[in-house]
């Protein structure tokens, strides 16, 4: 079953809206210095590493932020 807006167009649209929304706080969030980014398109075990090691050093910092 497909939804009916499971389309080229509506795919875009709500791409737009994510990065709308989304590149505020990624700006907000790296000026303040607590955002972290991780390559996702990695080894699911490199990933799995740099999240882990990402969220040590936030914690040890008491500050967590993922994006």
């Amino acid at each position: 079953m497909r939804r009916g807006d499971d389309n080229a167009e509506a795919l875009k649209a709500r791409l737009a809206s994510y990065h709308k929304s989304t590149t505020p706080l990624i700006g907000y969030y790296g000026r303040k210095g607590i955002l972290t980014t991780v390559q996702a398109d990695q080894p699911s075990q490199v990933v799995f590493g740099s999240i882990t090691a990402a969220l040590a050093k936030a914690k040890s910092k008491d500050k967590i932020i993922f994006m």
